[in-house]
């Protein structure tokens, strides 16, 4: 069973996110982010997200990934060999919905567009990733992730 998630930029009335399909909880979407976020590309928010909104198609999976690795579609037999890869979400979602979106907003989640579970949205100027929990009421905010401090992933849940 997937959990699947949004990964962005902006608030959650106005902003431009990638669907992923696998793994969108905090302990594992959330702290496959933020490790990236303060490894691969050294606390730089700006070049996480123009890797995460880079794909076309969404992605599968992220967990684990090493970000500064090119990523790419990988048929099932190669991504249980090697998982040092994110892959490319390629055919699980319309055609009309593949790509980052630029107009989306609460009413998209509750709606049951792409019926995320999570949502991670990464506010550039405040540099923090700030993770929504969706419900049916629209997004509950469970926490921040910042540079400076490891967050507690299990608690976000």
């Amino acid at each position: 069973m997937s959990t699947r998630s949004l990964i962005g930029v902006g608030k959650p009335d106005n902003f431009r996110a990638q669907y992923c399909h696998w793994d969108g909880y905090p302990s594992g979407n959330g702290k496959t982010l933020w490790d990236n976020w303060t490894r691969t590309f050294a606390g730089d928010l700006q070049k996480l997200a123009d890797f995460i909104l880079s794909s076309q198609h969404g992605w599968s999976y992220i967990v684990d990934c090493d970000f500064s690795l090119e990523p790419r579609w990988m048929e099932k037999e190669e991504r249980e060999k090697n998982l040092t890869r994110a892959c490319w979400y390629d055919d699980r979602i319309p055609m009309d919905h593949r790509g980052p979106k630029k107009y989306w907003n609460q009413n998209d989640v509750e709606y049951g567009l792409f019926d995320p579970e999570w949502v991670y949205l990464m506010d550039i100027a405040a540099n923090e990733i700030n993770v929504y929990a969706v419900a049916s009421k629209g997004l509950v905010f469970r926490g921040k992730m910042t540079v400076g401090k490891v967050p507690d992933f299990k608690a976000m849940e």
